[in-house]
């Protein structure tokens, strides 16, 4: 299992993509909750937005990702650990 751990600095990009894509989901959040008679149905994007950081920074790490799907209309980013 030592082989699947990041290192430190790996570690770190990761938690900033984590916390800059949750920042952006809530700034989409309050817009749309400004914008729009109802915006509840955003709160399921919130792993898109942290999703898409990550694979912007995959170039920086070893990972790459595929979209995959979890039941008929799911999509989600899928990340592989380049080895």
């Amino acid at each position: 299992m030592e082989q699947y751990k990041f290192n430190s600095n790996d570690s770190r990009i990761i938690v900033n993509a984590i916390v800059e894509g949750y920042r952006d989901y809530i700034e989409h959040r309050k817009d749309r909750h400004n914008k729009m008679k109802i915006s509840s149905a955003f709160a399921w994007t919130k792993g898109n937005f942290i999703e898409s950081k990550i694979a912007d920074i995959n170039g920086d790490l070893n990972l790459s990702y595929k979209k995959a799907k979890a039941g008929l209309t799911w999509d989600y980013l899928q990340f592989i650990l380049l080895i």
